[in-house]
C-alpha cells in the first residue's frame, strides 16, 4: 500500500516538473526583439507577469512586453529590422504584433507585420525600414495615432496639458487625433514629411504640417545616429554591448 502511494507521489511529481519545463514560448507572445542599449535606470516587464525587472543589454523582448525608463535615462531595442530608442521619463507597451512568414525567409523577417505600440507617456524616436504592402507600424496615445512608414520619427506624449507631438527626419508619418473617451477620430489624418512636426491638443484635430524647429531636428537626428551606432555595435559583437540577461525571455 506505502509502495503503491509512493509511486503515485511520484508520478505526480513528475507530471508537475514537466508542466514547469514547457518553455516560455508556448504561452507568451512571440519574439519580436532585443534591447541593444540601457543607460541609466531601465525596466522591463518580467516574462509572463506584470512584475518590473531592471532591463539590461541583451534581454530578449516578446509581445506585450513593458518597457520604461526613469530620469536621465534611455534605453535603444531592436524591433525585427526596425529601432525605437526611449527617451528619459517614458513608458511604452508592445501591445500587439502579428506577422506572416516570408517564402524561404528567415524567422527575423516576414512579408507583412502589425507592430502597435502604446505610449504611455514620455518619447519614442524610431528607424522604421520600408514597410512591405499591408504591413502596419503604429504608435499610439491615447489622445493621437502616428503610422509610420519607412521612416525616421519621433512621438512625444506630454502629460498635464495633453499634447501629442510628431516630427519626422526625412520619411511621411500619418498622424491622427483620436478622441480620448471614445476611441473615435477626431477630424482628418495630417501627413508630416521631411523636416516636419505637428502636434495634436486633446480633443482637437491635429495641426497641418510646419517645418520642424531646428532644435527638434538636432535631437532626432543625435536619437537616429545612436540607434544606428547600438545596431552596429550588436553586428560587429562588440564587447562594449554584451551584457547580462537576467534569464528573462529566453
Amino acid at each position: 500500500m506505502r509502495v503503491n502511494k509512493f509511486f503515485g507521489f511520484t508520478l505526480i511529481l513528475l507530471l508537475v516538473t514537466a508542466l514547469l519545463q514547457v518553455p516560455g514560448n508556448s504561452f507568451e507572445g512571440e519574439l519580436i526583439g532585443q534591447i541593444l542599449k540601457t543607460n541609466r535606470d531601465c525596466f522591463v516587464t518580467e516574462e509572463g507577469t506584470g512584475n518590473w525587472i531592471k532591463a539590461v543589454n541583451g534581454i530578449n523582448i516578446r509581445s506585450g512586453s513593458k518597457l520604461k525608463t526613469g530620469d536621465k535615462s534611455t534605453m535603444i531595442i531592436k524591433l525585427k529590422r526596425n529601432l525605437i530608442k526611449l527617451g528619459p521619463m517614458t513608458e511604452i507597451e508592445l501591445s500587439d504584433f502579428t506577422s506572416e512568414e516570408a517564402s524561404g525567409g528567415s524567422g527575423w523577417e516576414r512579408d507583412k507585420t502589425s507592430t502597435i505600440i502604446g505610449l504611455v507617456m514620455g518619447k519614442v524616436y524610431g528607424s522604421v525600414k520600408n514597410l512591405t504592402d499591408g504591413s502596419v507600424f503604429e504608435i499610439r496615445t491615447d489622445i493621437s495615432t502616428a503610422g509610420v512608414r519607412g521612416t525616421v520619427f519621433s512621438i512625444e506624449r506630454m502629460g498635464e496639458n495633453s499634447f501629442s507631438t510628431t516630427v519626422v527626419l526625412w520619411g511621411v508619418v500619418s498622424f491622427s487625433s483620436i478622441d480620448p473617451k471614445t476611441g473615435n477620430p477626431i477630424g482628418n489624418s495630417v501627413d508630416v514629411g521631411r523636416k516636419e512636426f505637428s502636434t495634436i491638443e486633446s480633443g482637437n484635430p491635429a495641426f497641418p504640417a510646419n517645418k520642424a524647429p531646428n532644435k527638434l531636428i538636432r535631437a532626432l537626428s543625435t536619437a537616429n545616429n545612436d540607434m544606428t551606432r547600438a545596431l552596429e555595435a550588436l553586428s560587429s559583437g562588440d564587447p562594449r554591448k554584451k551584457g547580462g540577461s537576467s534569464g528573462h525571455n529566453r
